[in-house]
């Protein structure tokens, strides 16, 4: 009896002083997989898939960031809770922002995506009843609990906010939130946020020993868009054609860092695109036909 309660002390111990040790942000070799609702959890409606991933660093003022890729895929699901039904849109990689952390100070800082300033993501030195962090739309993290939770093998510090929405949200040391890497603490009506894995070094390290692939589809909603695109790459003049003359069809053109460039209409079963104002580089090409949504990518040379 005295050799299992000693066994339960060490075992509180060495998990207490694991604890005590903080745990920093991978740098590299890591990807984020959320999901997110963009219609009702109650109704059928859309949710959508995001991955963050880090692709490498960037200077902002001087400053080394971590940047990082966005990568989205949505979903339209008949049953409540259940993104895993047909994919109706994907979106390629493109830059949402970068981030970087100071060990010494347990601080996270981030910058968006056509922004220059910084922004406190996350801050490890605070205690209950402090407010983590100040800089999101949803206002204060004000930590209700602190306990550790198991990644990658060890034991890191977890910060619980039970005022949150949903309530008992969590902000974990070298993780982020569980509602999301950079998602809100509280949540819209009918919405959701939860961050499913993180993969470092393609192990899944949250939750600890998870099977955390990475998103998958994208490339087949591009190579089975429907449509063709002529010449590609293209010096300027892009032809869209359809194999029929179905209903009207909405094109929208982004660049590679998804910010919309033009919209037309097409009619009849193919149409020119007029892209010689554009600098050389990548762009999509999207095209909405009834409740159907594709995507293609298409190079200016």
């Amino acid at each position: 009896m005295k050799k299992i309660i000693l066994l339960f002390i060490f075992g509180f111990l060495f998990k207490s002083s694991d604890a005590q040790i903080y745990y920093p942000f991978p740098t590299s070799n890591a990807f984020w997989l959320e999901e997110t609702s963009t219609g009702a959890v109650i109704l059928p409606g859309w949710c959508s898939k995001v991955q963050h991933t880090i692709v490498g660093d960037i200077t902002i003022n001087s400053i080394v960031y971590h940047k990082l890729e966005v990568t989205r895929i949505d979903y339209f699901y008949p049953y409540p809770w259940m993104c895993v039904d047909s994919i109706i849109s994907a979106y390629p990689p493109q830059y949402e922002g970068a981030f970087r952390e100071d060990v010494v100070l347990k601080k996270v800082y981030y910058v968006p995506a056509g922004q220059s300033n910084e922004v406190l993501l996350f801050d490890f030195n605070v205690g209950l009843n402090d407010t983590m962090h100040t800089d999101n739309p949803c206002g204060g993290f004000i930590v209700s609990g602190i306990d550790s939770v198991l990644v990658g093998g060890n034991y890191h510090k977890q910060y619980t906010c039970s005022s949150c929405d949903p309530p008992f949200n969590s902000i974990i040391e070298g993780v982020g939130g569980t509602a999301g890497f950079l998602a809100p603490w509280c949540e819209n009506f009918e919405a959701y946020h939860t961050l499913l894995c993180l993969n470092v070094n393609n192990l899944g390290v949250y939750p600890d020993g998870s099977s955390c692939s990475p998103l998958l589809g994208i490339e087949n909603v591009i190579a089975n868009a429907g449509f063709t695109l002529f010449p590609n790459p293209s010096q300027g003049v892009v032809h869209v054609t359809f194999p029929n003359n179905s209903s009207s069809k909405r094109i929208l053109i982004f660049n590679s860092l998804g910010e919309q460039l033009d919209e037309k209409w097409m009619i009849e079963n193919q149409t020119v695109l007029d892209c010689n104002s554009y600098p050389k580089g990548v762009y999509f090409i999207k095209v909405v036909n009834g409740d159907k949504i594709s995507m293609k990518k298409f190079i200016r040379i």
